[in-house]
């Protein structure tokens, strides 16, 4: 890779990770890569739940073999089989898995427990920066994939996104003023300070309503012991000289409440705050049947600097996934179908349906994280359960999910380019005839269709966009990728297959999660949040597809709206492949005026048949 290009590499990943830790655009629910260190954890878990298993252990082998594929895909599509370090073992891992047809691989098992301590031991989140850094990260789609990567790795070891954020906003106020690759390399090796930090222990204080038995147990002196936090009276009087900031602010303010202190190991503060309150929230739950004294009103604090400081516990616990305004319009466009339905007294399952799944979306925050998730899973069988092609309920959401959400894959990087060059459009700092035409006629802040992606065809229109927002390192990666995919119907077809591909091993990784809670008991995981949130969004991309389709044909049925998706997709997929030999061999406007006789329509926003 050239300097100049080695730079841009590095620039793209600096701004980037900054709108991974915002989670702007839905990037932490769009990764194609979750953490290896999970997938490998994830496979002797399972191992060991069927070597103790005395009854049918079928379910958990073919959970073993998706796993193994998942982890095989992983090492094939991404870069880590390349570090000098980890390539020897990965490609011996391989060796394994490829010749094993039995169910339970013994040297496959004990090769993947040695093989996560050998990350732990030289720090996976090192190696991701080496491998940016290396000679073998090429491109744009190297740096998505590895960052895909880096930000898995951060979430498994427990950093919270807020101090992320923090961290990026504290460290890289200079980052602007970088011109050259020596410069920048400084910026991106501040990165390595968080494979440094250790798990720090944290003195936290509650302020909650606690059952009377609990409270009787404390006072007489016993500690609560929940999941391995123990939980101790507060001791108000001996605390004076830590407490003056918070009793300033009515930290005990309520009689009735006691106050808990307890320490929690954690890599940063927030998270720290986020374990102990969620612990105790999700045990004392059940109480809230028979004590409606209980509830989620907790006051929170943490000991800093000699002294305790208070934090918005609802700023620290709420659900943080907050819909899109295309979200919205289809929660507006839902309503509006379903007052046609009320006012013309039709009764339909399938608004009934849509109804209740949007209505259990709506209260998600008032759930405890574990039953979000759960709600979320229900609400997806809830739709694709009326796909009847499939032996088991993952297996239709597997058939259903990774389709909608790859025919959607280009509409979706056109909306997210235009949603960011629309105020430079508006304010003129970009001033091109051909793109204000763009502009829709019917809204002025949408964009027509088939203009815009033309415009993104044609290498003449496109390299204006590019190096006119050069200064903007990430509009214009999304104005090559877009003009790539659009033009090479070669690297459309991989780029959806292996889209397709992610979408199922995340699914089925959900899946794990959720089994793990409703069979076996499994404790909340630390990241299992961000689970959900990748659930929802997947579950708001067949919901709006549904609703897209019902509003213009109210006659419709979920299972008929699942039926076109899977023959779209098929049909969809084969006008690619034949697409990619017309163009092959074609450059320039030769190549551009074949994709626009076949329709650029058809390659980013897709008609589904029958409907």
């Amino acid at each position: 890779m050239s300097q100049k290009n080695k730079y841009s590499s590095y620039k793209y990943f600096m701004y980037s990770m900054l709108e991974y830790f915002k989670n702007k655009e839905f990037k932490l629910e769009e990764r194609n890569f979750g953490s290896i260190r999970q997938l490998l954890n994830d496979y002797i878990e399972i191992y060991n739940q069927i070597k103790s298993n005395t009854g049918d252990s079928s379910k958990l082998k073919r959970s073993l073999d998706a796993l193994e594929d998942n982890i095989l895909f992983y090492f094939k599509n991404t870069k880590l089989s390349k570090h000098k370090f980890l390539s020897k073992d990965i490609e011996k891992i391989e060796l394994i898995f490829k010749k094993g047809n039995q169910s339970l691989n013994t040297e496959a098992y004990f090769s993947l427990t040695a093989f996560i301590k050998k990350m732990n031991n030289i720090n996976i989140l090192n190696v991701w920066i080496d491998i940016l850094k290396s000679d073998y990260t090429v491109n744009f789609d190297d740096i998505d994939k590895l960052m895909d990567c880096y930000i898995s790795e951060l979430l498994f070891e427990g950093y919270s996104l807020k101090y992320l954020e923090e961290f990026w906003l504290n460290e890289f106020k200079d980052l602007k003023d970088c011109k050259d690759e020596e410069s920048i390399l400084v910026q991106v090796e501040k990165f390595r300070v968080l494979s440094k930090i250790k798990d720090s222990k944290y003195d936290i204080v509650l302020n909650l309503n606690i059952p009377i038995s609990l409270k009787e147990e404390l006072e007489k002196g016993e500690n609560l012991n929940i999941n391995k936090l123990v939980y101790k009276i507060f001791e108000l009087e001996s605390n004076r000289h830590l407490v003056k900031h918070i009793e300033s602010k009515s930290f005990f303010k309520s009689s009735k409440a006691t106050t808990l202190k307890t320490k929690v190991k954690a890599p940063d503060k927030y998270r720290a705050m986020y374990i102990a309150v969620n612990n105790i929230i999700n045990y004392l739950d059940v109480y809230k049947v028979i004590d409606n004294s209980i509830n989620n009103n907790i006051k929170v604090a943490l000991l800093e600097s000699e002294e305790y400081k208070a934090y918005n516990i609802n700023e620290l616990m709420k659900y943080s996934r907050v819909l899109s305004s295309r979200e919205r319009e289809d929660i507006v466009d839902f309503i509006l179908l379903r007052e046609d339905f009320r006012k013309n007294n039709i009764k339909s399952t399938s608004i009934d349906n849509i109804e209740n799944i949007i209505n259990i979306l709506q209260k998600i925050n008032e759930l405890t994280i574990d039953n979000r998730l759960l709600n979320c899973w229900n609400s997806v069988e809830g739709i694709t359960r009326f796909y009847k092609d499939s032996k088991s309920n993952i297996n239709a959401v597997n058939s259903i999910m990774p389709k909608v959400i790859s025919m959607y894959i280009i509409k979706q990087k056109m909306n997210c380019l235009w949603d960011r060059i629309y105020p430079l459009i508006k304010k003129d700092i970009i001033n091109d005839p051909r793109l204000n035409d763009c502009i829709s006629s019917k809204n002025n802040k949408k964009y027509n269709k088939i203009k815009f992606a033309t415009y993104l065809l044609k290498d003449e229109s496109a390299k204006w966009l590019y190096e006119n927002t050069c200064t903007n390192i990430i509009i214009c990666r999304k104005v090559a990728e877009l003009n790539s995919l659009l033009k090479d119907p070669k690297k459309l077809e991989q780029y959806v297959e292996m889209k397709m591909k992610c979408i199922e091993h995340n699914i089925n990784s959900i899946y794990r999660l959720r089994n793990n809670l409703v069979h076996s008991g499994g404790n909340v995981n630390i990241n299992m949040e961000n689970y959900t949130q990748r659930l929802q969004y997947y579950l708001n991309c067949i919901l709006g597809t549904l609703i897209h389709h019902m509003k213009r044909n109210p006659d419709l049925t979920i299972p008929e709206v699942l039926y076109s998706i899977i023959n779209s997709h098929d049909e969809y997929m084969a006008n690619i492949k034949s697409l990619k030999g017309k163009v092959k061999g074609k450059k320039g406007k030769e190549l551009e005026d074949i994709i626009i006789d076949y329709g650029v329509e058809n390659i980013a926003f897709i008609k589904y048949l029958y409907i």
